[in-house]
């Protein structure tokens, strides 16, 4: 699976900060979204990705080399 079609621009940078580790609050304030947008941001690209959690969305990452 390409990620890289199905993940928008903004999914990906959110996703790229959540892979390095910042919380939601963090990402929000550097973005300048709000905590709500980023938390939808996360459950789609949870969805999107058919990863179980936040770690396995960080390891399928890797896995197709998107960092």
């Amino acid at each position: 699976m390409n990620f890289q079609k199905i993940i928008s621009h903004r999914e990906l940078e959110i996703l790229k900060l959540i892979c390095v580790g910042q919380k939601s609050n963090e990402i929000a304030e550097q973005i300048f979204i709000s905590c709500y947008t980023v938390k939808d941001h996360r459950k789609s690209l949870l969805q999107k990705l058919e990863a179980k959690n936040v770690a396995h969305m960080v390891h399928l990452c890797h896995q197709q080399q998107l960092l």
